[in-house]
């Protein structure tokens, strides 16, 4: 859900599919060369992908892809709202 509200928000940012799906997985890219800071891994959505082969993980991984699906979806209603099609 997160990737599908990822890009959703860059649909409704760039108005093409083909740059939407370009523009999440440079993001995820880029969120997977971000692992080389310590401090922020606890806190990329790249880290939580595999929860499901991590269960113990679950508890702060649940609530952040939460958060990240929330806050993706926000910006891209927030984003329609203000476009003027």
């Amino acid at each position: 859900m997160p990737l599908a509200s990822l890009a959703l928000f860059f649909g409704t940012l760039f108005l093409s599919t083909t740059a939407s799906a370009l523009a999440a997985v440079a993001t995820l890219l880029l969120m997977r060369l971000l692992v080389a800071f310590p401090a922020l891994e606890p806190f990329l959505l790249t880290t939580y992908l595999d929860l499901h082969l991590r269960p113990e993980a679950a508890g702060l991984g649940l609530s952040l892809l939460l958060i990240y699906t929330l806050g993706f979806a926000f910006l891209g209603a927030l984003v329609f709202e203000r476009k003027d099609l």
